[in-house]
């Protein structure tokens, strides 16, 4: 389980552009993939095209929309901490985590489309945080890391 925040973390969010992005073309090519099968089970090829692009045409404004919402949601809701004993991230499944700088002994990057998360592996038990390396403001994140991390531990080699 995690540890209370110290009232000396710097609080980082997830940046908001990028999620937004994954989210909308995620949401594009699904929902457009299932609608148009549909069409086609239903109707074959001789459906009206011109009605399915208008229907692409009209859906992409709103995706858009629920896309930039969803990424802010996501984004005030998990938020990273960093500070002088650890960070604070979340697992897998969203329940809030603690590592200790000195716990981290392994650093994985994971690419999922246009996010990076750094997956952050503890020492002492079977911890793993899932730590968003795009955060908002980037430049500040990574001083912040670099400010409290060790100078052997791993997270270091992961930064640019």
């Amino acid at each position: 389980m995690g540890t209370s925040i110290p009232a000396d973390a710097k609080r980082f969010r997830m940046a908001i552009v990028p999620a937004t992005v994954f989210i909308f073309i995620g949401g594009f090519v699904l929902g457009h993939a299932i609608g148009i099968s549909s069409i086609l089970i239903k109707h074959g090829l001789d459906i009206n095209w011109i009605a399915v692009l208008k229907i692409v045409l009209f859906s992409t404004p709103p995706l858009l929309l629920f896309a930039f919402v969803g990424a802010w949601v996501i984004s005030l809701l998990f938020s990273s901490y960093v500070s002088s004993s650890g960070i604070h991230g979340y697992s897998f499944w969203g329940m809030r985590r603690f590592l200790n700088w000195t716990e981290i002994i392994q650093v994985r990057r994971f690419k999922l489309g246009n996010l990076v998360y750094l997956r952050l592996y503890s020492g002492v038990d079977s911890r793993v945080i899932w730590f968003p390396l795009l955060q908002s403001p980037p430049i500040g994140f990574r001083e912040e890391i670099r400010k409290f991390a060790p100078p052997n531990c791993p997270i270091l080699n992961h930064l640019n």
